[in-house]
């Protein structure tokens, strides 16, 4: 079975966890370095389009004001934390000017596996962080946990735990004999193409999703639905699980409320349109256009 996980945590980097009162402790031993990656809303701190890390032996800084960074993993030596912080924050870092913003989404596909992990990771948890910043059953403040990466509320009668939110996503590639059927978004960049897609729903299966998704969207009633692969994807804590299926009939009635528009491409339509820039398909490492490759894979040999 193939795996996507350019958006996710290598092993190495995953397996150590550690006790956010120990890290204090690791600081004063000096036998750690602290790599920090900082976040300002939905972009990156970079130097020259490459993501700045923030080197130092401790991490209660006056530049990280404590429990305002997320523990993402330990490689060898080195523990890498990510941080929200202002532009202002970090004015004595960029005197020469030297230090840009760059939007997350950007970064996620221009790098390779471990630096577009690190920063999906760091981000998911500090957005978290940041939306749950007191308990929903009581009110009370909510004190973070990162050895497993929990929340705990400080009010001792309540102790409500809570874990990082994974929303399902469900993503199907739907063929009609030899043609795919793509669709795009009224907000999507112009000739932007994709799957369909969307959340699962309550007392929903993932192939119920699917199923829905699609008629929904665009009529479609499917048959022989599978799943193939799942991908991570940071925005809205999506785990998308990937899908294939086959349209009973070829007849699209669009949902003008969802989509713009979606159409079926031969596999020649696709190539044509493609290099005529007509067409724009999603980025290589994502769920949607790696569903796409399954499908080209047939025409190829």
């Amino acid at each position: 079975m193939k795996f996507l996980n350019h958006f996710s945590l290598s092993k190495d980097l995953r397996d150590s966890k550690i006790i956010e009162k120990e890290l204090s402790k690791l600081t004063k031993k000096n036998n750690y370095n602290f790599k920090i990656f900082f976040l300002i809303d939905d972009n990156v701190v970079t130097c020259k389009d490459v993501v700045f890390f923030y080197e130092t032996n401790n991490i209660y800084s006056d530049l990280l004001e404590k429990n305002n960074f997320a523990y993402i993993g330990k490689k060898a030596k080195t523990i890498f934390l990510s941080s929200f912080v202002s532009k202002e924050k970090l004015s004595f870092l960029n005197k020469s000017n030297i230090l840009e913003y760059r939007n997350i989404r950007e970064v996620l596909f221009s790098n390779n596996r471990e630096i577009s992990s690190l920063v999906s990771s760091g981000f998911q948890l500090m957005q978290w962080k940041k939306d749950n910043k007191f308990c929903g059953k009581c009110g009370f403040k909510n004190r973070f946990l990162s050895f497993e990466n929990s929340m705990i509320c400080s009010n001792q009668k309540c102790l409500k735990r809570i874990f990082p939110r994974i929303n399902p996503t469900v993503i199907v590639n739907i063929t009609y004999r030899d043609k795919i059927l793509l669709a795009r978004n009224r907000n999507w960049k112009k000739n932007l193409y994709s799957c369909l897609a969307g959340f699962c729903e309550f007392n929903e299966s993932a192939e119920e999703a699917v199923e829905r998704e699609s008629f929904e969207e665009t009529g479609v009633i499917l048959k022989e639905i599978e799943y193939v692969f799942s991908q991570t994807w940071p925005f809205q804590n999506n785990l998308m699980l990937g899908f294939q299926a086959k349209a009973k009939k070829s007849e699209i009635i669009i949902d003008k409320h969802e989509l713009e528009d979606a159409r079926w491409f031969s596999y020649r339509d696709l190539v044509f349109s493609v290099n005529n820039k007509k067409l724009i398909l999603p980025k290589k490492h994502s769920i949607a256009r790696n569903l796409i490759f399954l499908w080209e894979e047939r025409f190829k040999n």
